[in-house]
């Protein structure tokens, strides 16, 4: 098992990280979209919806994601695998 932790490391590192990075910004973007079109069409009905739709998407866009990556830190952690930290 030792020998495969390096490995998996670095695919966490330059793989799955990154992976996870963007699709947290793609739902930071969905969200934000989906304010400026709640905002921007507060007069009409069908626009708030398609608001509301997006940002609740986002949410939950955010919180699948954020709990990949708890997952994906607690099971490195229990097999002793170091992960590089998310913030620069």
């Amino acid at each position: 098992m030792s020998s495969a932790a390096p490995l998996i490391g670095r695919i966490n590192k330059e793989i799955i990280l990154p992976l996870i990075h963007l699709l947290e910004a793609a739902a930071l973007v969905y969200f934000a979209w989906g304010l400026y079109q709640f905002i921007a069409h507060a007069d009409s009905e069908e626009g708030r919806s398609d608001g509301k739709r997006h940002i609740m998407w986002g949410l939950i866009g955010f919180l699948i994601i954020f709990s990949v990556e708890g997952i994906l830190w607690v099971s490195a952690n229990t097999f002793d695998i170091n992960l590089p930290s998310t913030f620069p």
